[in-house]
């Protein structure tokens, strides 16, 4: 019997379930994740070693076409019986094959025809032959440039030396007129004779050159004919002495020589390096040179 005061549930009593741990979640994901990793690396893995084989293959390959091909002929075997030219025949065409073979490997692989030298002379080659007919039809236009050129300069240096010896010519009569004039003349004696009462010497140098002129009109004896010569020596001495302190200036030249100053700067350049040198000498050795 149920007392009637007793609680009598309608339902079944159930524990209430605990909420989800997100830890769990977490883990599998990351156990998700790394099974695709590892997954991702076996293709690595595998793409990888297939490049590596594929490139020994492509190795091998290459080697082997690189190889002069064997001849067939010549791994015949070759008859015992041969003289001397046959087997220097043979000695030929071997070299030239292995020749040729090496030339295909290295500039036409795969080609049907061998690439053989494009000519036995520079002269042969279709470049050379360009160059030598574009010579022959510049040279005669070269040869006019230089021949106008030369003509130019060579009116040019004769204009220059005609209008040098006319202008010389004018101003050499323009002296003759100065020096000849009377009142240059006159100035000339007041000088003279200024300088003659100052300088006693000059004097006698005057009259000595005077009685020379006298006396080379009217020789008489040895004595005179020497001191005659010895008056000519003395003048020539004096006259060279005269020339070496003169200077002659050069014609003038050319436009395109008066541009260049690499003789200037060659000039300045050995100052230059001579200044330095002499500034690394000691006194003792300026002194003794």
């Amino acid at each position: 019997m149920v007392p009637s005061g007793a609680y009598h549930p309608q339902v079944e009593a159930i524990s209430p379930t605990l909420p989800s741990d997100p830890m769990e979640e977490l883990r599998a994901t990351k156990d998700e994740l790394l099974q695709q990793i590892a997954k991702v690396d076996n293709e690595i893995d595998k793409a990888e070693k297939k490049i590596a084989s594929l490139k020994k293959k492509q190795e091998s390959l290459e080697e082997a076409s690189a190889k002069p091909p064997i001849d067939d002929s010549a791994s015949e075997t070759q008859p015992k019986h041969r003289n001397l030219a046959q087997k220097i025949y043979a000695e030929n065409r071997k070299r030239a094959s292995s020749a040729h073979a090496v030339l295909n490997s290295l500039c036409s692989i795969g080609a049907t025809d061998p690439l053989l030298p494009l000519y036995n002379q520079p002269s042969d080659a279709e470049l050379c032959r360009e160059i030598q007919e574009r010579h022959q039809s510049f040279k005669h236009r070269l040869l006019v440039h230089f021949r106008k050129i030369k003509s130019e300069r060579a009116s040019k240096q004769c204009e220059l030396t005609e209008r040098y010896a006319h202008l010389s010519q004018d101003w050499a009569k323009r002296v003759d007129k100065i020096e000849t004039s009377a009142k240059r003349k006159a100035k000339e004696a007041k000088n003279r004779e200024f300088f003659e009462k100052v300088f006693p010497e000059l004097r006698k140098q005057r009259e000595d050159k005077e009685r020379f002129n006298r006396v080379g009109s009217r020789i008489k004896s040895e004595a005179d004919l020497e001191e005659i010569m010895d008056g000519l020596q003395e003048q020539a001495m004096e006259d060279k002495k005269m020339r070496s302190y003169a200077v002659i200036p050069p014609l003038i030249g050319v436009p395109f020589k008066s541009r260049l100053r690499v003789a200037g700067v060659l000039l300045l350049s050995w100052q230059s390096s001579s200044s330095s040198v002499v500034s690394r000498w000691c006194r003792d050795q300026v002194a003794a040179s």
